[in-house]
């Protein structure tokens, strides 16, 4: 469970230094400090489930949320979130793994997001339209459509048929929203032009 410092502090208020058993309890690996005034009591518990808690409100996309999907099949081990509001790239490196957090537009942030709950956890995770889309907008600007099959099949390692599984209405209602060549891009790809 994820706890924040007054919550472990008032869980330990009977003992006569509330702090040294804080200390105690990390050394015994009872308690996992996620970073400073924040821990978890679960040493497995699963790091997605987590990205809110390091650093929000965000929510995971990019490609952690794209390898989630089975849409790239190249493992990610960074933790990917989407974040606004802030101007530049936030990391994290903890005890459960490296968090990358990313700021996308506040015009497309509440759209296409989902709930997911596991094992008491909650997290949020954009679609697989949306973690694209988010994916595109922090890539190095794109030319033409050439290019972007180029990102998208060779450094993504996309397929074409799972690309055009996805959701085009989704596609096109988010993609202006972004203000970047590279979202329309895409929808200029889905479309056919």
């Amino acid at each position: 469970m994820i706890m924040d410092s007054r919550t472990v502090l008032y869980k330990l208020k009977d003992y006569k230094s509330p702090k040294s058993k804080i200390t105690q309890l990390i050394k015994k690996n009872e308690l996992i400090q996620i970073r400073r005034g924040l821990f978890e009591t679960d040493p497995s518990a699963p790091p997605y489930a987590l990205l809110s808690a390091v650093y929000g409100p965000s929510y995971l996309s990019f490609e952690y949320a794209l390898y989630w999907y089975n849409i790239i099949h190249e493992r990610v081990s960074v933790i990917t979130g989407a974040v606004f509001g802030k101007n530049k790239i936030k990391e994290f490196q903890t005890p459960f793994g490296f968090y990358l957090y990313q700021p996308v537009p506040k015009a497309v942030y509440p759209y296409d997001v989902g709930i997911f709950t596991e094992n008491g956890y909650s997290w949020q995770i954009a679609s697989p339209e949306k973690a694209l889309c988010d994916t595109l907008y922090k890539a190095p600007p794109l030319k033409n459509v050439f290019e972007l099959r180029s990102f998208l099949f060779d450094c993504l390692g996309m397929e074409e048929r799972v690309l055009r599984s996805l959701k085009n209405n989704d596609i096109r209602f988010l993609a202006p929203r972004y203000g970047r060549k590279n979202t329309m891009l895409l929808l200029q790809f889905l479309e056919g032009a």
